[in-house]
């Protein structure tokens, strides 16, 4: 089995920040991401239910690279100028890491 590790970033912005907020995400966040060479494979936000929440899921092939891949991306010069701006938006943050145990193999 291919082994990755998932880490999600769930979150909640104010109903007012989401439109700029996505706009930053997308226009900034993501290529940067690219850029350093991270897997973000998507990022979803609720339509039903709890408004305004947000998930993030990255993959990584091994702990080391989450940990060096992470660090690279927080410590980045151009997403501390991004934090600036979304920092205050975004509420109720949390992270979790998930290890692989099954996964259904392509066909």
């Amino acid at each position: 089995m291919e082994s990755k590790y998932l880490l999600r970033v769930q979150y909640r912005l104010r109903a007012h920040d989401m439109a700029s907020f996505e706009k930053i995400l997308i226009n900034q966040v993501v290529p940067l991401a690219e850029t350093l060479g991270l897997k973000l494979t998507g990022v979803w936000r609720s339509f039903i239910g709890n408004s305004g929440e947000y998930i993030e899921h990255w993959e990584f092939d091994s702990m080391n690279e989450l940990e060096e891949g992470w660090k690279k991306m927080i410590g980045h010069p151009e997403l501390q100028k991004i934090f600036e701006t979304t920092g205050p938006m975004v509420e109720e943050e949390n992270f979790a890491v998930y290890e692989p145990i099954w996964k259904k193999q392509s066909v």
